[in-house]
């Protein structure tokens, strides 16, 4: 069997090697700063499974009552954008005659 090179050997390879983990050792030194708890928080946490609920499936009526809900929510969104529109139109007719009036009288 062949023998291990020893790192505190003689050779120029154990010198280095030896170098390399007193550096690794100073750096990892340096990273571990020391804290109060010291107990990780995760070893007593609790995993959050999905259980088998027994439960009754919903009824139809709920599905369409939800649906009918969404169906109006839209709805609504849609006739508020639609009554904002319209104000916004009412506001410009009012206007224009104010901004072409001036723009009349200067061609004459």
């Amino acid at each position: 069997m062949r023998k291990k090179p020893e790192v505190g050997g003689g050779d120029q390879k154990g010198r280095k090697l030896k170098a390399i983990v007193k550096r690794e050792e100073e750096h990892s030194a340096i990273k571990e700063l020391p804290t109060a708890n010291s107990k990780l928080q995760t070893e007593k946490m609790e995993v959050h499974h999905h259980p088998q609920l027994e439960h009754k499936p919903k009824p139809w009526k709920e599905y369409l009552l939800e649906g009918f809900m969404i169906f109006i929510a839209v709805m609504m969104g849609f006739f508020a954008e639609n009554l904002r529109e319209h104000i916004s139109d009412i506001i410009a007719k009012r206007n224009l005659p104010k901004r072409c009036i001036p723009s009349c009288v200067m061609i004459r």
